[in-house]
């Protein structure tokens, strides 16, 4: 549906409500509600912020792994 493309769009863009009803008036739409607005945010909130947890946790795990390799390839210097 093209209400949840606009809105997951508006999501990933940073784009705020106010922005977003500036532009639909600009194209001579109707504007978002409060109301709609936030019901909208809600849903896509939790999905997109499971995925972005997993991606950030992998990464970390990716980094870690490859920190502990380079300490155990190479020799560490004493002084």
């Amino acid at each position: 549906m093209m209400i949840d493309q606009i809105f997951t769009g508006c999501f990933h863009a940073g784009i705020g409500q106010e922005d977003l009803n500036n532009i639909l008036t600009t194209v001579n739409m109707t504007e978002f509600s409060n109301s709609m607005w936030r019901a909208r945010m809600e849903e896509i909130e939790i999905p997109v912020s499971k995925v972005a947890t997993k991606t950030m946790q992998d990464a970390l795990n990716e980094a870690w792994e490859g920190t502990l390799e380079i300490q155990i390839g190479q020799p560490h210097n004493t002084v």
